[in-house]
């Protein structure tokens, strides 16, 4: 049986995610996965994914019709406090440039975009840590079940 458009949606991010490859490696806690974050020091980092569904919205009035789904892919990108800002943000533009606006993957038959231009916010401290938040906005549109 094929998944749901809600569960093909978070599986496409969640693949493109885990395919972006780092050196070194900087390992990703993924929703629901038993995660132990790496002992927080100068030049560590994790990243942490979320996925943020917002309510979908019907594009016609017909029943069978259309339904439109978006919301926002959350990628935490944690840093040892005391290394700076610099190296952070360069995983985090690394993040940005891998789901670049208009970037389309497809799982279970459904297509997913990136529609909107993805955005990094500022550093917030997160002891011992510093965590940049990744924003990726993305659409998929699919037939009422």
């Amino acid at each position: 049986m094929a998944d749901a458009v809600e569960v093909a949606i978070e599986s496409a991010l969640l693949n493109r995610l885990t395919s972006l490859v780092f050196s070194p490696v900087v390992p990703i806690a993924l929703p629901n996965i038993t995660f132990v974050p790496p002992v927080a020091g100068d030049n560590v980092a994790w990243l942490r994914a979320t996925f943020l569904p917002a309510t979908s919205a019907a594009l016609g009035v017909d029943y069978e019709g259309t339904n439109q789904h978006f919301g926002i892919f959350q990628v935490d990108v944690f840093y040892g406090q005391g290394s700076g800002e610099l190296a952070p943000a360069r995983i985090a533009t690394s993040i940005l440039g891998w789901f670049k606006r208009g970037f389309m993957m497809t799982k279970g038959g459904f297509a997913v975009q990136v529609t909107r231009l993805p955005y990094r916010k500022q550093m917030i401290k997160d002891d011992p840590w510093m965590m940049i938040p990744v924003c990726i906005p993305y659409t998929a549109y699919a037939g009422s079940a």
